[in-house]
C-alpha cells in the first residue's frame, strides 16, 4: 500500500508540475481554441437610383454582406458556427453555474433572454461590468429578472482610466470543482457585435491553473474591487499577476491595459521588424507609434507588403478623429500600402469592428488581437485586453478572414460612391 501511495503522490506532483510549467497553451489539457467571425448574411440593398463611384462607374447597390440593416438580425441569430451560437451554448450548458463578463456596452436581447432563463431556471449567478457612460436598460432588466443572482458594476471615467473597453466572458470563474476554464475575448461588445457588426470572437477552453486563466481572474477581481483609479488598478494587477505560479504561455501572451500597454506595443514592434507581410484591420486607427513604425518599414524594406482594411467611416465621417485617421491612411497608401474599405451602415452604427494584425515572414507568423482599437488611449488609459498569438491554426484563421473581407467585400477608394449616400 505504501508503494501505491508513493506512486499516487508522484503522479499528482507530476500533474501539478506539468500544469504550472507548460510553455504553450496548446500543451494544456483540456485545450480548445475556437475562433469565430460574425460574417453577417444580409439582404442586397440597392440605391433608389444609380450613383457614380469615385472612379466614374455607375453603382447600383452596396456590396452584399458588407452593408447591413437592423432587420437582418433575425436571419443571423440562429446561424451555425457564429459567435452568438457559442455564447448561447455556454450560457445554456448545464455545467454553467456562474458567469462573469465585461464589455463597453450591453444591449443584446438574445443574450439578455438567455441570461434571464439561466438565472431563473438554473440559479446561475451573473456579474457584468459595463462602461460608466453606457446605457443601462438591459442591466435593469436583468436585475429585475435575476434579483439576488445578478449584479452589475459601472466602471471607467475616473483618474487614470478612460473607457471600460475590455471584452471578456468567463464561465464558472470561481469554481473549485472543475479544472476546465472557459473564456472568450474578441473585438465585439454584447450588442450588435454578436450579429451584424464585422467582428472576431475567440472561445478558449484551457486548464484553470494555466497562467492565461489565472491572469483573467486577476482582471475580473481588479475590475470589481480595484477600479477607483488607474493607479489602484495597475498596482493590484501587477501584484496579482506576479503571484501566479504557472509559467506564462509562449504561444499566447496576455496584455492588460492600463499597465502593460508598452509591452503590448513592443510585441507589435518586434513583429513588424521580422515581417515580410502585414495584414491589418481596425475600426479606429490613430496610434502614432504604430503608424510611424509601419511607415518606417515601408520606407526601408522594398519587399514589404502592407494590406489595410477599415470601416468606410474613416473615409466619410467628418470629425477630428476620423480626419486625422484618414490623413494617416492616405500617407501609408502613398508610401506603398494597399488600402480598402468596408462599406458598412454607419448611419445605423453597424460597423467593421475587427481590430487585429497578422504578421508573416517565410519562417514565422503571429497575430495581435483583442478588444482595443489601434489608438493611443487603447495602449495607455482605456481598460483593454490584448493578445499576441503564435498558434498557427489561429493565425491562419485570422489571415483567411482578412483575405475574405479584403478581397470579397472590400472596396478601393475608387469603388466608393462619389458622395456618402445610403440605399
Amino acid at each position: 500500500m505504501k508503494s501505491i501511495s508513493k506512486i499516487g503522490l508522484f503522479f499528482a506532483l507530476f500533474l501539478t508540475q506539468s500544469v504550472t510549467n507548460a510553455a504553450r497553451m496548446q500543451d494544456y489539457r483540456p485545450y480548445d481554441y475556437d475562433v469565430r467571425f460574425t460574417n453577417p448574411i444580409c439582404e442586397t440593398y440597392r440605391y433608389a437610383q444609380p450613383v457614380i463611384s469615385k472612379d466614374g462607374q455607375l453603382i447600383y447597390e452596396k456590396p452584399k454582406n458588407a452593408f447591413c440593416k437592423p432587420a437582418d438580425a433575425a436571419n443571423n441569430l440562429n446561424r451555425t458556427g457564429t459567435p452568438s451560437e457559442k455564447l448561447l451554448e455556454w450560457i445554456g450548458q448545464e455545467k454553467t453555474k456562474e458567469i462573469f463578463m465585461t464589455y463597453l456596452s450591453f444591449s443584446s436581447q438574445p443574450i439578455t433572454q438567455a441570461l434571464c432563463a439561466a438565472m431563473t431556471q438554473r440559479n446561475v449567478k451573473v456579474k457584468i461590468v459595463i462602461d460608466q457612460e453606457t446605457e443601462t436598460s438591459r442591466m435593469l432588466e436583468l436585475e429585475a429578472c435575476g434579483q439576488d443572482n445578478f449584479e452589475f458594476f459601472q466602471r471607467g471615467h475616473v483618474p487614470g482610466i478612460d473607457f471600460a473597453h475590455n471584452k471578456v466572458f468567463i464561465v464558472n470563474p470561481n469554481s473549485h470543482e472543475d479544472i476546465e476554464f472557459q473564456v472568450s475575448f474578441g473585438s465585439g461588445n454584447m450588442t450588435s457585435g454578436i450579429l451584424l457588426h464585422h467582428e472576431n470572437w475567440h472561445f478558449i477552453t484551457t486548464h484553470r491553473h494555466s497562467y492565461f486563466a489565472q491572469a483573467h481572474l486577476c482582471l475580473m477581481n481588479g475590475e470589481i474591487n480595484y477600479a477607483n483609479t488607474g493607479a489602484e488598478f495597475k498596482t493590484y494587477m501587477k501584484s496579482c499577476l506576479a503571484t501566479i505560479r504557472a509559467t506564462p504561455e509562449e504561444d499566447i501572451q496576455v496584455f492588460f491595459v492600463p499597465g502593460l500597454g508598452t509591452q503590448a506595443f513592443n510585441a507589435i514592434a518586434d513583429a513588424i521588424s521580422w515581417s515580410d507581410e502585414i495584414k491589418l484591420m481596425s475600426h479606429r486607427f490613430s496610434f502614432n507609434k504604430l503608424t510611424d513604425a509601419l511607415a518606417a518599414k515601408l520606407a526601408t524594406a522594398s519587399n514589404f507588403r502592407l494590406k489595410l482594411l477599415f470601416d468606410d467611416d474613416i473615409y466619410w465621417v467628418n470629425n477630428p478623429n476620423t480626419r486625422h485617421e484618414n490623413i494617416v491612411v492616405k500617407k501609408l497608401e502613398a508610401a506603398g500600402a494597399k488600402v480598402k474599405y468596408l462599406q458598412t451602415n454607419h448611419n445605423q452604427k453597424l460597423l467593421q469592428h475587427n481590430k487585429y494584425i497578422v504578421f508573416k515572414s517565410e519562417t514565422q507568423k503571429a497575430a495581435f488581437v483583442g478588444a482595443g482599437n489601434l489608438t493611443g488611449t487603447a495602449f495607455s488609459s482605456n481598460w483593454e485586453n490584448f493578445y499576441f498569438v503564435k498558434i498557427p491554426a489561429v493565425v491562419d484563421r485570422l489571415e483567411a478572414q482578412h483575405d475574405y473581407l479584403y478581397e470579397t467585400l472590400g472596396s478601393t477608394e475608387g469603388q466608393l460612391p462619389a458622395t456618402d449616400v445610403m440605399p
